[in-house]
């Protein structure tokens, strides 16, 4: 081997590990900007978070009652405006902000919307926003 291709090849070693340096450190810089999106806040009564006492959906609220079909993209997009149709607005944007988060911190959806759907298959939107508040709690 030659000198040449000898300093050829610790040059470019030395410029991946640049590279790689250089990336893990800009990241960490960024990540202090960056705060995760809060859970959707659950509407009802206001309950003191110490105590084991779960906040509900309105009961009033037949259209939390509806369960999402996840058997495909299409009908998990249908029953959401089924959803739509029968909650209160306040609900239905709450549950939309759950089904947001659930895309992005659902381990087993991946952030993928037709993975989630499935995983919420025959859930009621109140279940949904149990759960989220149930992942919330540590």
């Amino acid at each position: 081997m030659s000198y040449k291709n000898l300093f050829l090849k610790k040059l470019n070693f030395a410029t991946l590990l640049f590279s790689i340096l250089t990336l893990s450190a800009s990241t960490a810089l960024f990540a202090q900007y960056v705060d995760p999106p809060a859970a959707p806040k659950i509407v009802g009564e206001a309950v003191d978070p110490t105590s084991d006492v779960k906040p509900e959906v309105a009961p009033a609220d037949p259209g939390m009652q509806i369960p999402v079909d996840g058997s495909s993209l299409e009908a998990f997009e249908a029953s959401l405006a089924k959803i739509k149709e029968s909650a209160t607005e306040a609900n239905y944007i709450t549950l939309d902000g759950a089904i947001d988060y659930l895309l992005v911190y659902d381990i087993g959806a991946g952030r993928d919307k037709a993975k989630l759907a499935k995983n919420l298959d025959g859930k009621t939107g109140e279940q949904i926003l149990n759960e989220v508040d149930w992942r919330n709690k540590r």
